[in-house]
């Protein structure tokens, strides 16, 4: 693709925007649309031949000859075809690029259309929509029992903290592959999470004979034993574990096990075990600290996993919170004011900087904050139940 381009003219007088259906992304220009669909066509190609995308390049985009070559996309059966018909309204992609997306598309095409709907349903999961994804895996199951489908729809219900529906999908899925490692494990997993320890413990023998050399199987009885309460035998198994297979997950696990069981020297031995020490080593680092007192420390832990992670706004807030706690308010403010830049939406920053300011002496600002942030919940709230019951009583 072409990276110079030049603005054209509907792009220069900054038109409405078009919100593709899918992906959500907003472009202002036919180049910005190509550019996206060439990227995303598989969640874009119902969009180019829409009444609505062809109203925007005519209308907002004063582009009426092209609008008119696009309408007959419209009336083109196959996805390839709109898609391919598209890419050829204008020279924004040479012969070999278009050549290349048509091999890809074809390939697709082959594939059987369960398999495609059960990648529309991982997009939505890679996008954070469970509850989208639902609905296409259970379009893409059909009545059959497909163990891919039947376990991303499991882990989905578990996104949403649904783990009866989750566990209904995975017994599905176990009826159908009963020694599949990979589903025994999100399975014995569910069980926990609903602390139902009887099944998750049969379930793990079966796990242990089929797969005795398993490091999964240590970690799990770990799991189970801390749910329970059993924390020393938890840290065990999840030694055992570790000895196995120096995974980062069972190493993080070990050290939260630790600082449950407030063996905050155990806890940093444990991360050192870790191979790399990124941002999630030292926001675990951080934990430790904080809970053993050692503010001052973890303060400056956090600060490295900001380097690493220079947007991220939970770790802004506690570092204000920290700074906030040793009387470092400047530094404090600082911090509260980037963790609101990284995400204004997030009443949890503006809370911290409201703190900030009680904490600094400013008891007007504090409330006059604090007004401002139950306002905006209250104005949040009404719009979700508003929006809740046009939901339900539109026709179905």
């Amino acid at each position: 693709m072409n990276p110079d381009l030049l603005l054209c003219a509907s792009q220069e007088e900054n038109p409405p925007a078009y919100v593709f259906s899918v992906t959500q992304v907003a472009v202002r220009s036919l180049e910005e649309a190509m550019f996206h669909v060439y990227g995303n066509w598989k969640q874009t190609a119902d969009d180019i031949a829409s009444s609505q995308f062809i109203a925007w390049m005519r209308d907002s985009l004063k582009l009426p000859e092209l609008a008119n070559r696009a309408q007959s996309i419209c009336s083109l059966a196959s996805a390839s075809e709109r898609i391919l018909a598209f890419f050829r309204l204008s020279e924004y992609c040479q012969e070999e690029e278009i050549a290349r997306l048509k091999r890809g598309i074809v390939e697709w095409e082959r594939r059987l259309e369960w398999e495609k709907l059960k990648e529309q349903g991982d997009y939505f999961m890679g996008c954070r929509k469970p509850d989208r994804a639902i609905e296409i895996y259970k379009k893409a199951l059909g009545g059959e029992k497909r163990v891919s489908l039947l376990n991303n729809m499991a882990a989905a219900y578990m996104t949403l903290q649904r783990p009866a529906q989750a566990k209904e999908c995975f017994k599905e899925a176990l009826s159908v592959e009963p020694e599949n490692r990979d589903l025994l494990e999100n399975y014995i997993q569910c069980c926990i999470s609903m602390r139902d320890f009887t099944e998750a413990r049969e379930k793990l023998s079966s796990l242990r004979r089929l797969y005795p050399h398993f490091s999964g199987v240590s970690f799990l009885f770990g799991e189970m034993s801390f749910e329970e309460g059993n924390v020393a035998l938890a840290c065990d198994y999840y030694m055992q574990a570790i000895s196995m297979n120096p995974n980062s997950g069972y190493i993080y696990r070990l050290c939260e096990a630790c600082v449950a069981a407030r063996q905050y020297s155990k806890a940093i031995d444990a991360l050192s075990k870790a191979r790399t020490k990124d941002a999630h080593y030292y926001k675990a680092l951080a934990d430790v600290h904080e809970a053993s007192g050692n503010i001052p420390e973890a303060a400056r832990t956090v600060e490295l996993a900001l380097k690493e992670m220079p947007k991220d706004a939970e770790l802004w807030q506690r570092l204000s919170r920290f700074r906030r706690s040793m009387s470092q308010l400047e530094k404090a403010s600082e911090a509260a004011a980037n963790a609101i830049a990284a995400a204004p939406d997030d009443m949890r920053g503006r809370l911290e900087y409201a703190r900030v300011k009680k904490a600094s002496g400013k008891t007007l600002e504090y409330r006059d904050q604090l007004k401002k942030i139950i306002f905006d919940l209250k104005r949040n709230y009404r719009n979700e139940v508003e929006g809740a019951q046009i939901i339900e009583h539109a026709p179905q």
